[in-house]
C-alpha cells in the first residue's frame, strides 16, 4: 500500500479593545480554514492460513489479486469565521465572554478506479460559545463555560462494506466548570467537563 497526504491551512485575525463606561471590551474576529487530501494505491494479494506461533513463509506473494495506482482517495475541509467579545468589569474580577462561530465541513470520497466523486458532503453550522470567570480573589479563578462545535467522522476502514462513505460531521456541546488557584510558584486546578455528540 502506497500513500500520502498533502495539507495546506491558514489562519487570520484582528484583535481591538475599548471602553463602554465601567466595561472593558476586547473583541475577536478570526477565520481559519484547512484542507486536506488522502492519496492512496493498493495492490492486494492472496490470504493465506498463518500464525504466530508457526508463521506461514512464503517463496513469493504470487500474482495480484488486485491493483490500482495511486489517487485521490479523500478530501476533508474545514472553514470558519468567528467573532468573540470578551467584558471585563470590576478591575477584571468579573469577566462574561460571548461568541459565536460558523463552521463548515466539507467531506468528498473518490473512486480508486476512476478517481470520481462516489460521495460528498457539505454543512454549515453557527455554533454559540459563552464563558464566565469571576476573581472573589486576584489569586483565585471560578469559571464556567459552554461551547458547540462541528467534527468529521472518521471515513470507514479500507476492509469495510461501504469505504468510501462519508459520514455527516458530529456536532459536540462542551460544559465545563472549574477553578484555578495561581500563588506564583504554587498552583493548582480543579475542573469537571462533560462533552456530549
Amino acid at each position: 500500500q502506497t500513500g500520502k497526504s498533502e495539507t495546506v491551512s491558514g489562519e487570520a485575525g484582528v484583535r481591538t479593545r475599548f471602553d463602554t463606561g465601567p466595561v472593558r471590551h476586547e473583541v475577536v474576529v478570526s477565520g481559519s480554514s484547512m484542507q486536506l487530501v488522502d492519496w492512496l494505491g493498493q495492490t492486494t494479494y492472496g490470504s493465506y492460513l498463518t500464525n504466530i506461533y508457526r508463521p506461514t513463509l512464503l517463496v513469493s506473494p504470487g500474482a495480484p489479486v488486485s491493483s490500482y495506482p495511486m489517487g485521490r482517495a479523500d478530501m476533508t475541509r474545514l472553514q470558519s469565521v468567528g467573532v468573540a467579545d470578551t467584558l471585563s468589569m470590576i478591575d477584571g474580577m468579573v469577566q462574561l465572554t460571548v461568541g459565536a462561530r460558523r463552521q463548515q465541513v466539507v467531506t468528498s470520497s473518490y473512486s480508486s478506479t476512476t478517481g470520481d466523486t462516489t460521495d460528498h458532503y457539505d454543512q454549515s453550522k453557527t455554533s454559540p460559545s459563552v464563558a464566565l470567570v469571576l476573581r472573589p480573589i486576584k489569586q483565585l479563578s471560578v469559571y464556567a463555560s459552554y461551547i458547540e462545535g462541528l467534527s468529521p467522522a472518521s471515513p470507514p476502514p479500507s476492509g469495510a462494506a461501504n469505504p468510501t462513505q462519508v459520514f455527516a460531521p458530529s456536532q459536540t456541546k462542551q460544559y465545563e466548570v472549574g477553578t484555578k488557584l495561581d500563588l506564583g510558584h504554587f498552583g493548582a486546578t480543579l475542573a469537571a467537563f462533560q462533552i456530549a455528540v
